[in-house]
């Protein structure tokens, strides 16, 4: 079962932003059909920690299962950005029944 990847669909609404085909994010949300607050919520993924976001991004789009959610990646944003990754790694692997999700995120981590 594939599932979205969070990260990427938080990238590509970023770049509609940038692009100018959606000015603004109540514009975005027009269009997607969702809340602003949802828009804001997917667009703040992007201020995890630059690995988190890079190892999120090499796992690809779509992920193979679900690997993560971004309701369970929203939490590590009130984290401080060094102990985001070791949360990360901690919350991916309470969250999965597959040792392979934790087996890929461990292997990609730098």
């Amino acid at each position: 079962m594939l599932a979205r990847n969070p990260i990427a669909l938080a990238q590509a609404w970023q770049c509609l932003l940038a692009s100018r085909e959606c000015p603004s994010q109540a514009d975005r949300a027009r269009t997607l059909g969702v809340s602003r607050a949802r828009v804001t919520q997917i667009l703040g993924l992007l201020e995890l920690a630059p690995g988190v976001v890079t190892t999120l991004t090499e796992l690809g789009a779509p992920l193979p299962g679900p690997l993560i959610s971004e309701r369970r990646l929203r939490p590590l944003l009130k984290l401080p950005v060094e102990e985001q990754p070791p949360a990360l790694h901690t919350r991916t692997s309470h969250s999965t029944r597959h040792g392979s999700t934790v087996a890929v995120l461990v292997d990609l981590w730098p």
